[in-house]
């Protein structure tokens, strides 16, 4: 039995009858990979996929009687708590970032379930290194082991499972994407592209994973990504990051001061809509670039000008807690958070007034949140420098999931559409941006259906030519199934509604 040892790592290949019969599971899933996910559309695939890919991971731990990290369970819930928004949204280009980042989760939840972790605690200041060994590095470090594990068969054994690879990488993968991409209907050259892309997808996909959950259970190359020593890093003298921190934090109030004399203009009115909507977008995304600038600014500050060792550290704090920086740097910091959390204000102002011009679409409540996000983190580090005690990582990690979650849960689309409606019907927006719509997942129908029957016009024009849109892409294949929703599911009863109700 494997026993759980967090740090425990080995260079050594090894393998038995378990990682052999691991090769055909991978195999399965790589091409269901294909199947589900080409075209790349996302709904109760993504859940479907997860659950098979735990299918895989328990049988493979329970056959080879390892251990599970019971800390690993708040991950787990935490995956199972992300993926369900793929049930009840559709897709938009939002649920492809949550679907990057899903994967992600999955990954490091397995990594922690086989307790491969180098920093012991689960949920520790350097949890990001771990992550970085499950999801890049020991993966990569592992890619050949699936090679080497059916090169260390009996020949016919061997000959047995290189033919059935060669006949899922060669035929049936190639063979699935031509089909799934309909690229069978198209030219030479793309039925060779496609061929060749499920092919390779194949190859990867499946050393990836096996060498990924091979490397879970033998602890192979776990933790070649570590903490850097802090004494190397700790080498510029204080006085100097504080000057350009203060020159920064000038740079800063220098700045606030003339967005807020523009900001005056616009918000009396000055400003014709055209030139208030421009200004306010372009000014908006010049303030999120200087508010990030701000916190790699103060994250270069705290790791390079931290001042005392770990065992210069307060007798009432644990060993791995140690104070920050000298307080010239901690007060520069404290200044520059402040007056970014300034410059996040002026953007939400200058967010207000755009909205007022233009509505709202999917972009803006993203951006909106981002910023917002943006915000907590300026505050948790003020309290970090205010109290040594605050988990500075840690805090921000989980202000960071829980504030994705909260958004993964949030129908962008849907809320965009019916504020803009909304404001429409009041008089409050002379009209809003029909276009938008077309990249909008299906949930804005029941919307769009309002919009004819309460507007005229251009507007009411623009809506029932959205319908017709979406009644000519409805897409009711047996393909169709793996991207099912709710949301998509009750659209399409709407809209059936709907126009058994006209003339």
């Amino acid at each position: 039995m494997d026993n759980l040892n967090p740090g425990k790592t080995d260079s050594r290949f090894i393998s038995d009858s378990v990682d052999v019969w691991l090769a055909l599971p991978i195999a399965i899933l790589s091409l269901l990979a294909l199947v589900l996910f080409i075209p790349l559309e996302l709904g109760v695939n993504v859940p479907a996929f997860i659950f098979a890919i735990y299918i895989v991971v328990f049988c493979y731990q329970g056959r080879a009687r390892s251990e599970s990290d019971r800390g690993s369970i708040y991950l787990l819930l935490i995956v199972l708590v992300a993926s369900l928004p793929f049930l009840l949204y559709d897709t938009s280009a939002f649920r492809i970032l949550q679907f990057i980042l899903l994967g992600f989760f999955v990954l490091f939840q397995v990594f922690t379930m086989y307790g491969r972790r180098y920093y012991k605690r689960l949920f520790s200041e350097n949890w990001l290194f771990d992550a970085g060994n499950a999801v890049i590095f020991m993966p990569l470090a592992n890619f050949d082991a699936l090679i080497r594990v059916l090169n260390g068969l009996p020949k016919p054994k061997r000959a047995l499972y290189f033919t059935l690879f060669a006949i899922f990488s060669i035929l049936i993968a190639p063979a699935l994407t031509i089909s799934l991409s309909n690229t069978w209907q198209k030219g030479l050259a793309d039925v060779v592209l496609a061929g060749f892309g499920g092919f390779l997808f194949f190859s990867l996909f499946s050393a990836y994973l096996y060498g990924f959950l091979y490397g879970c259970r033998h602890a192979r190359h776990t933790h070649i990504l570590k903490k850097p020593d802090g004494n190397r890093l700790k080498c510029i003298p204080s006085i100097l990051v504080a000057a350009v921190l203060a020159l920064i934090c000038i740079g800063c109030l220098v700045y606030i001061i003339a967005q807020a004399l523009y900001l005056a203009a616009a918000l009396s009115e000055q400003f014709e809509d055209i030139s208030l909507a421009q200004y306010a977008r372009r000014g908006f995304l010049e303030l999120c670039g200087v508010v990030l600038f701000n916190l790699a600014a103060i994250a270069s500050a705290a790791l390079f000008t931290r001042t005392q060792k770990k065992n210069a550290a307060p007798d009432n704090l644990p060993p791995h807690r140690m104070p920050s920086a000298s307080p010239a740097v901690l007060t520069c910091i404290v200044i520059l958070c402040i007056l970014s959390i300034l410059l996040i204000a002026t953007a939400f102002l200058k967010m207000l007034l755009y909205m007022r011009a233009y509505g709202l679409t999917t972009n803006r409540i993203i951006t909106s949140w981002f910023m917002l996000g943006l915000a907590l983190v300026c505050m948790i580090v003020i309290a970090r420098a205010f109290s040594p005690r605050v988990r500075l990582i840690r805090s921000i990690s989980m202000a960071a999931v829980i504030m994705f979650l909260l958004l993964c849960f949030a129908d962008c689309d849907y809320l965009a559409l019916s504020y803009n409606r909304t404001a429409y019907v009041n008089g409050r927006l002379p009209g809003f941006d029909i276009e938008m719509l077309y990249d909008c997942g299906d949930s804005i129908v029941p919307v769009m259906i309002e919009v004819y029957e309460n507007s005229s016009g251009q507007v009411q024009q623009d809506a029932y030519q959205y319908l017709e849109h979406y009644r000519l892409s409805y897409d009711a294949s047996l393909g169709a199934i793996r991207s099912f929703n709710i949301s998509s599911y009750n659209a399409h009863n709407k809209y059936l509604e709907w126009i058994g109700e006209q003339p």
